[in-house]
């Protein structure tokens, strides 16, 4: 059986942690959180660059999935992410992380 996250934005919620849930398929775009977990499932794709636009995330944990491909580098620059957990990612080269 498979479940599809509509996309309806959830405002009063600061951070979800989804890790562990054997969820499936890509990310797609997230509200603007200030703490997101999907680690340890069966995601794939690649980091969506509209994760650049997640201004107030301060930890990011995408660890322990199949995602591959850049890590976009806005994301890299967010002023306001101080944990970034991306543990068992199929990258390319990570020429930018050497700034954080």
């Amino acid at each position: 059986m498979s479940y599809t996250y509509q996309g309806v934005t959830l405002t009063l919620i600061y951070g979800i942690d989804l890790s562990c849930n054997n969820l499936t398929g890509k990310i797609h775009q997230i509200g603007d959180l200030t703490r997101i977990v999907i680690s340890h499932n069966k995601l794939t794709g690649s980091i969506p660059r509209t994760f650049s636009n997640l201004k107030k995330i301060q930890s990011l944990d995408l660890s322990y999935n199949n995602l591959n491909g850049n890590i976009p580098p806005d994301l890299l620059e967010l002023n306001s992410l101080s944990a970034f957990n991306v543990a068992h990612y199929l990258a390319r080269p990570l020429a930018k992380l050497h700034n954080l």
